[in-house]
Order: structure tokens, then sequence, then C-alpha cells
């Protein structure tokens, strides 16, 4: 492995040195102290007593190379001689390590661990949608500075990020994960049906594009992952539009990294989390993401499950709606079903003239209008808790008494049978669009519905 200044002079931290690097390229593969001989090597670095030279007058060493120069204050060239023989050979072997690592069939997280110690910054290793394929344990997403890392594409296959924490890197810990970039790049091509590896990313995203050629790709790909058909799955969409700077990258790689079962993907705003209920649970995406959103300040809804891939455009739709329909409030979970009625019911009442609520409901609403009344949520409630007592008090947070004097006036207003199927089913409607048709016509003021409505 060919060597630089810049990585000798890292090498060489324990000594009290001053640089003179101009150029410090990689071509060094050995080191020799200077003779009478003209230093006529290209690929060595030469060793000699600062007294042969008129630049200092001080005791020390001279590393040079071409116009490269690094001055050790120290008079044992014996000792720099080894330290600098030992870099050569550790290097060497570091690369002969991973070579050999690759050719046993090893992963990119063996190849990464192998790595972590030599570079001493977090690495994390991405193909071509951002996914974390391997990492080193003090590798965290969103507390890296990516607008600083070091990234280096993987010829198209990917991209290896060296992150600058907790110091930036130095020019050699460049240059070693320019030369570490080459050495994975030999196991993407040793690996390239590796089923972490495939373009099952690409596929899932034309897939959530809803495009058609995709499906059958998209098929292929999951049951590679070791999906199946009839696995239920579920979109997770994190809304990071109202986040402060760019973070949909960072959360991206954070969330692949904590749900490595799952596709992760970026689309414009969001960051869209592909699922399988048989392989990651609901309760286990919400508890891996949950500290991530909350950290972002994002905002994030959950779809209606789906088994059949090509269903996954429409849920993104569906999921998407949700959360642009609700307030946004940072570090919230939603769930579609959450909205389902609450759209419909501003659907209709967008669309349908209030004459065509039940006339009791009119009715009950200008008498809570003029007395500021309750009786329209109380109806509604009743309704949805199929007439029972003690659940509507429940829902309501009302005594049992107050409950059966609010029906008992009701009856008294509007003569009204809600045994029957069709009144009842007429009522809630009415009642919904009642409450629909509020939130349609004054935005300033949100009206909660008790009940189902209520997120809380």
């Amino acid at each position: 492995m060919r060597l630089s200044m810049w990585i000798l002079l890292d090498w060489l931290d324990s000594y009290d040195s001053t640089p003179l690097i101009t150029d410090g390229p990689l071509c060094l593969e050995g080191v020799r102290l200077l003779s009478d001989s003209r230093m006529d090597a290209r690929r060595v670095v030469y060793l000699h007593h600062a007294s042969v030279s008129d630049v200092v007058q001080q005791p020390g060493v001279f590393c040079t190379q071409g116009h490269d120069i690094i001055f050790l204050k120290t008079d044992d060239i014996s000792g720099v001689l080894n330290d600098l023989l030992a870099a050569f050979d550790f290097y060497e072997a570091w690369e002969s390590d991973l070579g050999d690592c690759i050719h046993a069939g090893g992963s990119l997280q063996d190849i990464i661990d192998r790595c972590t110690e030599v570079l001493e910054h977090p690495l994390a290793v991405q193909d071509t949608s951002q996914r974390v394929l391997a990492s080193s344990a003090g590798f965290d997403a969103i507390a890296a500075d990516t607008a600083d890392a070091v990234i280096i594409d993987l010829n198209g296959r990917g991209r290896l990020i060296a992150y600058q924490q907790p110091v930036p890197l130095s020019e050699g810990k460049r240059q070693l994960a320019t030369q570490l970039g080459h050495i994975l790049e030999d196991w993407f091509v040793e690996n390239a049906n590796d089923v972490h590896v495939t373009s099952a990313k690409r596929v899932v995203e034309n897939l959530l594009a809803g495009s058609p050629q995709s499906i059958d790709d998209a098929h292929r790909e999951l049951k590679i992952a070791g999906w199946d058909d009839i696995h239920e799955k579920v979109l997770f969409v994190i809304d990071l539009s109202k986040t402060t700077g760019s973070v949909s990258e960072v959360f991206a790689a954070s969330a692949a990294r904590r749900l490595p079962r799952c596709f992760c993907t970026r689309l414009d705003d969001y960051v869209v989390v592909l699922s399988n209920l048989d392989l990651v649970s609901r309760e286990d995406l919400i508890n891996a993401l949950s500290p991530l959103i909350v950290q972002s300040g994002a905002m994030a809804a959950l779809s209606y499950p789906f088994d059949d891939p090509s269903k996954a455009s429409a849920r993104l739709d569906q999921t998407r709606l949700a959360l642009r329909y609700t307030e946004f409030e940072p570090g919230a979970i939603r769930r579609c079903e959450d909205f389902a009625l609450l759209y419909i019911v501003n659907q209709l009442a967008s669309h349908t003239s209030p004459m065509f609520m039940h006339p009791a409901v009119i009715a009950l609403h200008e008498y809570d209008e003029a007395r500021d009344g309750e009786l329209c949520e109380t109806l509604y409630a009743y309704l949805l808790n199929h007439q029972s007592l003690v659940k509507t008090a429940e829902t309501l947070c009302l005594h049992r008494n107050t409950l059966v004097y609010r029906l008992k006036r009701i009856h008294e207003l509007v003569d009204v049978n809600i045994e029957d199927p069709d009144t009842m089913l007429h009522l809630l409607l009415s009642l919904c669009m009642l409450k629909g048709y509020i939130l349609h016509t004054d935005q300033t003021e949100r009206t909660r519905i008790p009940g189902r409505y209520d997120l809380r």
C-alpha cells in the first residue's frame, strides 16, 4: 500500500514535528537513510540529520520526499527509521487483511470493523439510496454533521462517509479514506449479487412512484429480502418539511441503521419506511423511529396495512394526505385511520349543502347556538357509543344523571326514532357534517370532535 507524507505525519504524532508539505501524494513505498548519493527514488522518503541542511539550526531529523518535508525535533534518526518502517508494515498488513476478508466472503460490516481504529472516525457505507449497509460503532446519523463529512463515491455503487467527529479528519486520514473507498469498490465487484446491495431500493422507489414497470421487479426483490406477498406491509412516512436544516439524508440513514429489515428512502421532504409487519411489528417500528422523530422535530404517519406491493403508491398518497390534513405537531405520530372519517366528512361538507342534514340535528344545533348548549355533541357521542349510557358518560366525562337529563331534553325538543337504522345513519352523518362544516367554514378554530375524533 502506498503512503503519503500526510499519512506519515499522522503516524509520527508522538514527535514534536513541523510539516512543510505542499503536495503529499500517495506514492511512497519505502524509507531510506540519506547517503552521499542523490535522492533519485521518487517513491521513497529519505531521512537525514538537520545538520545536513541549513534550513534549521537545531538538532533534528528531516523526512524528505520531493518538495515535501517533515522536521522532527529529535536526534534519534534510528528510532524515526524504525517507526517509519513500522508504518509501512502496518498499512501493508491492513490492506492485505482487507483483501483477504473480501476474497473470503466477508461482509461490508467486517470491512468497516477492520477500519474503525485505523481511521479513528465514525464510518458508514450507504447504497445508492442512502440506506446504511454497514457502519462503525460510533456512527450516529442524526448527530453527525454531513455538511463537513468526507463523502467518497464508490464508482456509482454507493458511498463511503467518514464523519468529522470528534475532530476534523486530517489530510492523512482523508487519504486513507480514499484508499478504503477503492477497497470497498473491490468488495462491491466481488459481491455484485449480494442481497444487501441489489437494486431493491431503486425498485421500491419506483414502486412508491407508481411505476407499473416496477411491480414485477418489486415482487422479485422483496422475495429476495424474505418478504412474501401474503405478509402485511405498512408505510411509515416522516414529514421533514418543517424541520430546521437539511436532515432528510441523515434521518434516512439513521432510520435504515435502526431498521435493517425495512426499506428506507427519501422522497422530497419525506422519509418513507416500507416495513413488513411479519418481520417488524408496528410497536417496534414506532419505538425505533420515535426518538429520531422527536429529536429532529419531524412528524410522522402510519399508512393502512396492505399486502400487494402495487398498493404502495396509493398508500403513500393516503399517508401524505393524512399528514397534510392535520395540524403540524413536532414529534407526533399519526395513523391514517385517525383521519379517514374526518376527511370524508369534510369532503361531504365541502360539496353538500347543510339543508340535507337531518332536521332534528339542525334544530338541536340552533338550540345549542342560542343557549351555548352541548346537545349535538351529546347525541353524537350517544349514537357513536351504541346508545350505551356508561360509555357515553365516560366519553363526555359526565355524571350519569347529567347525561340522562340531556337525553331527555333531546327527546323533548325533537321527535326522532334513533332505533331505526336509516334514521340513526342520517343523524350520525348529519352530526359529522355539522362538525365538518364548522371546520370547513372556519379554519381559524378547528373544532375537536369527541370519541373517535379525539386523537389525544
